[in-house]
This record gives structure tokens, sequence and C-alpha cells, in this order.
């Protein structure tokens, strides 16, 4: 079943001044919300979107269009203050679709993995000395061992960077009842900027050592292998297939967090390689361009150079 689409929970349908500041905008089959107040200079601001849909329900995953309002509800039409707007609709969004990863991180336990790694370092070094005496030649399939241990040893920085982040922005309001004040909002921005950053890092990592994660898994679950280990340590070797199984699963949320177009390993890999630090900044200079109704409004010849 496909996900619903929907917006950013800190936006809901408009209500009270704003659903009469927005009613001129609204169209047949659209839909109206509103964000928490933006404070921005000392005064207060709110993002009106207009989705298309009907009976609750939004067809797309962004607005089509908006406006920014102040307390009053009236237009505003400066565009240094819609600028600052969609900075911050872009940080809900980031949050919105980074709320799986998010979860995931926090339940990222540094000591726990430094452990997996010595264990997994253990087995590999126990089968692969038990398969050598009772076979001529070593198994090739024996390096995925390593390139497995690699991948744990070179994610331990970005999931250190990923579970602090993530922990940092839980004490942050991502509702509509959220007052968004500029210190508040760059805090917010910057903790998403540094989460999304040690994400993509270890995303590129999965990606590279998918294949040695699975075949890893393969031979611990092999019985020519198994036969090798102990009662405890078949325990430990289960308690390592059931991680990097999560570890696979978890290229789900990457797709999920960035995009849902099928692609190749390699064109993902290079796709969050591409992705800027400043990626948010990009798309709300994008969106001022394309869908703020003032701007729309506006001839052609406004604001073209002489």
């Amino acid at each position: 079943m496909a996900n619903e689409v929907r917006p950013p929970s800190a936006l809901v349908p408009v209500e009270g001044r704003y659903r009469k500041a927005a009613e001129p905008f609204v169209g047949a089959l659209e839909l109206a919300f509103m964000s928490p107040e933006i404070i921005y200079n000392n005064e207060k601001y709110r993002l009106i979107t207009i989705y298309s849909g009907r009976s609750g329900k939004i067809a797309a995953q962004h607005f089509h269009h908006f406006h920014v309002v102040d307390h009053t509800g009236k237009v505003v039409e400066q565009e240094h203050i819609a600028q600052h707007c969609m900075n911050v609709y872009q940080m809900l969004y980031a949050h919105m679709i980074s709320e799986k990863d998010l979860e995931y991180s926090i339940s990222i336990d540094i000591e726990e993995n430094e452990k997996r790694i010595e264990s997994l370092k253990e087995l590999k070094d126990i089968i692969v000395t038990s398969y050598d005496k009772n076979n001529r030649k070593p198994l090739k399939l024996f390096k995925d061992f390593d390139e497995a241990i690699a991948y744990l040893e070179s994610v331990k920085m970005a999931e250190m960077q990923m579970h602090e982040s993530a922990s940092n922005l839980q004490k942050y309001d991502f509702t509509n009842a959220a007052i968004l004040d500029e210190a508040t909002f760059e805090e917010m921005r910057d903790l998403i900027i540094q989460f999304r950053k040690a994400s993509r890092q270890k995303a590129i990592a999965l990606m590279q050592h998918q294949g040695s994660l699975r075949m890893t898994v393969s031979l611990l679950k092999f019985d020519e292998m198994k036969q090798y280990l102990s009662d405890y340590q078949k325990h430990t070797a289960q308690a390592l297939i059931n991680y990097l199984n999560g570890e696979i699963e978890y290229q789900q949320i990457v797709y999920h967090a960035h995009d849902h177009l099928l692609v190749t390993t390699k064109g993902y890999i290079k796709k969050l390689e591409k992705i800027p630090d400043d990626f948010m900044r990009i798309a709300a200079d994008q969106f001022l361009e394309k869908k703020w109704l003032v701007t729309k409004k506006r001839p052609a010849w406004f604001g073209a150079k002489k």
C-alpha cells in the first residue's frame, strides 16, 4: 500500500483569520495549509501553502504555490521575508522525510557496535582457520568478511554524528504549535544539515558494501561454517545476522529520505555524493522563483535589468 502523501506535520489546514486570508487564492480541488508562527526581524508571519487535493487529502508531496501573511492575515510582498519563510519550510520538509532515518539513528548504540565488530572479527578467524584446516583450497568468499568489517569500521563516525544530531533534534517542536524564531530555526536547520550529511556518508558506504554484507549473512547461516562454532558462538552469529540484515534494510530508509526513483546502485551513490550541504537553501530559492504567488502575478518585465 502506497504511503499517504502529506505535508510536514507542522503545517495544518488554515483556520481563523488565516482561512479568510487564504480564500482568494484557493481554487476548486485545492487545499490550504498554514505553517507555525515564523518570527523574522521581531515580526510574526505564517506561510500559506496551496496544495492540489480535496476531502483533506493532498495529491502531491509539495504545494504548487504559496503566500506569506503577517499576524493580521495581510499578504506580505517583501522577498527577503518570503525567502526566510521558505527556508523554514524546507527545514520542516527535510525533517519530515528524515523521520524514519531519525528514528533509526536514535536507536544506534555506539558501544554495542564496537562489540559487534570485535565479534565478527573473532567469528571470521575461527571459521577461516577451521575451514582452511579441513580444505585444500581457501574459500574466496571469505574476503566478504573483511569487507563487512571494513564497512562497520567506516561508518562509526557517521553513526556517532547521526545519533548525536537525531538526539538533539528531539528537544525541538516540529508541530504547528511551535514558535520558530530565527535562532531556533538556525539551530534546527544546522542539526538537520549535520544529520543528513552523516546519513548520506553511511548510505554511500552501505551501498558500496551491501553485496559483502549479504554474503557475510549467508556465510554465517551456512551449516558448513556453523559446524566450527560453539553454541555460544552460534548465538553470537545469529545476533550478527539480525544486525546485518537490519543494516541491509536501512537502504530502504535511504531511498525514502532522498528519492523514490529506481536507479542503479552506482547511480544512487553518485546522486548522494552530489547533494550539497546547503540543499535546503537551494530548494528554497527554486520554490521562491516558481511557486510564490507574488512572483507569479508580476509581469515578465518586473525586475529585469535595463
